[in-house]
Order: C-alpha cells, then structure tokens, then sequence
C-alpha cells in the first residue's frame, strides 16, 4: 500500500496535468475560433460586417468565459489550500495566466483592420 502523502502528490499531479491540458486546449480553441475574424491579406484595410460581433459573441467569447471561471476556480482553490501549496503552484497559475494574455493580445492585434489607409484610397479612386 502506497503512503497517503505519495497518493495526494500523485492526485495533484493528474490534476495539474488535467488544468494544464485543458488550458492548452482551451488556447487552441481560442485561436481557432478567434482566427476566422483575421483577415485575409487582400482585405487588410477594408471595413468589416456587422456579423463579426455576433461571431465574437457566440463562438469565441465563450471560450474566454469558460476558460476565465476555470482559472479564477483552480486560484481560489490554490489560495484557500494557500498553507499547504508551494510557490511553484501559484507561479504555474501566473505562467498560464499571461499566455492567456499573450495570445489574447495576439489574436487581438491580428483581427484589426486599419480601415482609415485603404479604404481613403479606394474611396478616392471611386470618386475620380
């Protein structure tokens, strides 16, 4: 028979795996999600339809939400078991946090149109 220390050890580290595997998925499902609002190459510089807010809304913003309860869960957990949990722990927690942030801030940069350059142009040449 296995002590119970070795046992809540293995315990927390299936379950770390499983945060961080679920985490990974959850960027991946972000990015794929997300990356249908990128635009193509041709299009950099045109205005967008109404119907990208909708998508936002209903595909990826659920992903963000699902993604943000499950981290602000595992913290709370981390911080009410705060006297027997290492710093490794919560520094993991932080790690995971700012790729979130990263690829939120990528995926954020990648979908922006700049409308005012291209649109100017075409706009002028229509006009002439």
């Amino acid at each position: 028979m296995l002590p119970q220390h070795f046992m809540d050890a293995s315990a927390f580290t299936h379950r770390a795996y499983a945060w961080l595997f679920a985490n990974l998925a959850g960027v991946g499902l972000y990015l794929v999600s997300s990356s249908a609002l990128w635009p193509e190459p041709q299009d950099v510089g045109f205005p967008t339809g109404p119907g990208e807010a909708f998508y936002w809304l209903f595909m990826v913003a659920p992903v963000l939400l699902a993604s943000l309860v499950g981290n602000v869960v595992v913290l709370v957990h981390l911080f009410r078991t705060c006297n027997r949990a290492p710093r490794a722990r919560f520094g993991a927690w932080v790690l995971v946090a700012l790729v979130w942030v990263a690829v939120n801030s990528y995926s954020t940069q990648r979908s922006m149109h700049d409308v005012t350059s291209k649109a100017e142009n075409q706009r002028s040449n229509f006009v002439a």
